[in-house]
């Protein structure tokens, strides 16, 4: 009986590994910006309630400007320590950014951000 338990436990653990090796790679493949990493990581809420975000990891890659290519289903943009001085319309599509990380650019004003309602 505990080896019946194990096994079930393992194919378990086997499907669970391949399911998230699959997500994650087609994240990879479909509209993730070149050199960028994109991802199903976890994110916790302002109420500190466990969620999945769809996340794209640019962060430290001399950037100059936000990739045009990003997935509408972005909700987590990571640009981090880039050369970024400011955006146009870059962000005008990502309805389900939830979380942009935009620190240790060249920002001089916030207006350069190019956020809208």
């Amino acid at each position: 009986m505990a080896r019946m338990s194990f096994v079930l436990a393992a194919c378990q653990l086997v499907l669970g590994l391949l399911m998230t090796s699959l997500t994650g790679s087609s994240l990879q493949n479909n509209e993730c910006p070149q050199l960028c990493v994109c991802e199903i990581r976890p994110w916790f809420t302002p109420q500190s309630t466990y969620r999945e975000a769809t996340t794209v990891d640019c962060n430290d890659l001399r950037l100059t400007r936000i990739p045009s290519n990003l997935s509408s289903d972005t909700q987590v943009l990571l640009l981090q320590s880039n050369n970024i001085a400011k955006t146009v319309d870059e962000l005008q599509q990502l309805f389900n950014l939830t979380e942009l990380d935009f620190s240790q650019n060249n920002f001089t004003n916030i207006k350069e951000v190019g956020l809208t309602n």
